[in-house]
């Protein structure tokens, strides 16, 4: 089962695109509750260690994982005996050029940079409080 990230996941009660799409094929919104309920099942569980931030790369950035520095996920995992399986997934964003990135869009003018930050701010965060932060300094949800 797939935990995505809450922003995918609006919509998901009766909505419609991709959280129903996300929804058909088992995933659920990351947060602590649904790992603990997952890893309780002895469901198999997808999650990406580094969250959005390792998802998706910037533009013209090298592949890498982004650890989190307090990975609470490993602790849990282990708590309930459950085998972690590394895996990598490259190449997506091969697919398509990336011609903007966060940044590019906050340099946007007539306000238009800064609203879409704002937009951005006000999406649902994937924790409640971020105590993880990745090795290059950013803030991760």
């Amino acid at each position: 089962r797939g935990l995505a990230h809450p922003a995918v996941m609006v919509g998901q009660s009766g909505g419609t695109g991709i959280a129903n799409t996300f929804s058909s094929f088992g995933a659920v919104q990351v947060n602590g509750k649904n790992f603990y309920k997952l890893l309780a099942a002895g469901e198999m569980i997808l999650l990406f260690p580094g969250g959005l931030r390792e998802a998706q790369k910037l533009k013209n950035e090298e592949y890498r994982l982004f650890w989190p520095s307090k990975p609470e996920f490993i602790r849990m995992a282990v708590r309930h005996g459950a085998t972690i399986v590394p895996f990598s997934a490259v190449g997506a964003e091969d697919g398509f050029e990336i011609i903007a990135d966060a940044n590019d869009i906050a340099k946007l003018p007539f306000g238009l940079g800064e609203a879409s930050m704002a937009r951005s701010r006000a999406m649902p965060k994937a924790r409640a409080v971020d105590t993880r932060v990745t090795e290059d300094g950013g803030a991760e949800e």
